[in-house]
């Protein structure tokens, strides 16, 4: 099983996360769960976890746990690309398609990023549009997919950086770079690695700042 743990809080001892590790590993196993099994597993503090609730559930108030199965036959985490209203349509058939972008995520619009995974959803775009794509991580909720037309990727790359620092929190990061999809081979890589950067530096950028205002 492909297992990965996240611990937000950045407080729980690693003899604690090992021991979800083995815990997971064995149910996994217990249940006869495929090798290619995917499961992460986020360590987060009430006040986060009361957000996702609220905003995404409608329910007001910390829970224990929160599980998402991505699951094509569970019609919340079926990938799709946003928006999906008539009024959007006919305004995107004014839009030139090497400019229009399109937002891919699942149903409950919550880990929804992981939807640009499906790469048969791509592959139809990409020929929608007739181009190669290129992806921008807007958050761990959803991606956006634009024609490889729309712009450089290192400019792209920029701006996505800058999105991320100033408007998405940190807990909600997916990456400082921008995938490309070729509609030909039908794979996604990395188009870019301008800064070298991880959502670990933009931490380190802020400690500076953050000490400047204390001296302050």
């Amino acid at each position: 099983m492909d297992l990965e743990i996240y611990d937000d809080t950045k407080n729980v001892p690693e003899e604690k996360i090992k021991l979800i590790e083995d815990i997971l590993n064995f149910a996994g196993s217990y249940l006869k769960l495929p090798e290619n099994t995917e499961m992460s597993v986020t360590l987060m503090d009430n006040e986060h976890i009361h957000e996702i609730n609220k905003k995404y559930r409608g329910v007001d108030k910390p829970t224990d746990v929160i599980s998402f199965a991505i699951e094509e036959d569970d019609p919340d985490e079926v990938p799709i690309i946003l928006p999906e209203d008539e009024e959007f349509r006919n305004m995107m058939t004014e839009t030139p398609d090497d400019k229009s972008m399109y937002v891919i995520t699942n149903k409950s619009k919550l880990f929804g990023a992981a939807a640009m995974l499906y790469e048969e959803n791509l592959y139809d775009l990409s020929q929608q549009l007739d181009s190669d794509l290129y992806i921008l991580p807007s958050s761990t909720h959803e991606v956006i997919a634009i024609s490889d037309k729309f712009g450089d990727a290192n400019e792209l790359a920029d701006m996505v950086y800058e999105i991320n620092m100033d408007q998405v929190e940190l807990s909600d990061r997916l990456s400082n770079q921008v995938y490309h999809y070729d509609k030909d081979a039908r794979t996604l890589r990395l188009a870019t690695n301008k800064f070298e950067r991880t959502i670990s530096d933009d931490i380190k950028e802020k400690v500076p700042e953050i000490e400047e205002g204390k001296a302050r």
